[in-house]
């Protein structure tokens, strides 16, 4: 690693860890519940989990926010409810035409369905 790291530049944990071993030699006693990590490789094994961990919470926060992947889950969660709302008219199918069980299945069909109209932003 050179002095002159660019770390903003990578998703490496072994890249940060090497350059947080560099710049701070004497952290491992600083870090509470150190037993069994000594200095060397030890200590930069727990920082590359530890740079791992921080850099993918990070990324999975920024992916998960894009307007792409709320699209992406916005249409599973309809066609979700569009697929329990079949279910609930197959299963209404098993009962008497004005059966309190029949008319139970038929409502929560309808209610999926608005459900489904609703997260697309569709009017029903």
């Amino acid at each position: 690693m050179t002095d002159d790291a660019n770390l903003h530049g990578t998703l490496d944990a072994s890249v940060w860890a090497a350059e947080f071993c560099k710049r701070w030699p004497s952290a491992l006693c600083q870090i509470s519940g150190k037993e069994g990590v000594s200095d060397g490789t030890d200590f930069e094994a727990t920082m590359i989990g530890w740079f791992a961990n921080a850099i993918m919470t990070g990324y999975d926060k920024a992916i998960a926010a894009s307007p792409e992947v709320q699209a992406l889950i916005a249409e599973a969660e309809a066609r979700g409810m569009e697929r329990a709302a079949a279910r609930a008219r197959v299963y209404a199918s098993n009962y008497e035409q004005s059966s309190d069980g029949r008319n139970t299945f038929i409502l929560l069909a309808e209610w999926a369905d608005a459900e489904a109209a609703a997260i697309r932003g569709e009017t029903p």
